[in-house]
């Protein structure tokens, strides 16, 4: 472990983590009490159900962790969801299982731009 460089090091060195620095993007433990404050105030912002309430939606990849809480969220907006999922030798829906019946699954490679404007249109 003595070949390890310390972080302090690094952050004075590398002339990417200085620019990221400038544009506030890298947090110094001492500007900690500073970053937070900014963020006492504000109010988190809600999707506007109107907005989403009957729209179809199409989610690539809705198996996996990401796709499969983002079909439950929008489900509970009201949109009618349809998932794109791959062929597997073994299928792999584990995340999905609760949302069946509630959402469309189509069978699609995302690369066959033919099969995704079949399942659009």
């Amino acid at each position: 472990m003595s070949n390890l460089i310390p972080i302090e090091r690094v952050l004075e060195e590398n002339p990417r983590v200085k620019e990221l620095e400038k544009q506030d993007f890298i947090i110094k433990p001492d500007k900690i009490d500073e970053y937070l404050k900014e963020f006492e105030n504000r109010k988190p912002t809600l999707p506007n159900e109107n907005y989403w309430r009957e729209k179809r939606v199409l989610l690539t990849g809705i198996s996996g962790f990401a796709g499969s809480h983002l079909a439950e969220q929008l489900l509970d907006l009201g949109c009618e969801i349809h998932g794109t999922i791959r062929r597997h030798a073994v299928p792999m829906h584990e995340n999905i299982e609760h949302l069946r019946g509630h959402i469309i699954l189509h069978e699609a490679d995302i690369t066959g731009g033919e099969r995704i404007y079949e399942i659009l249109f």
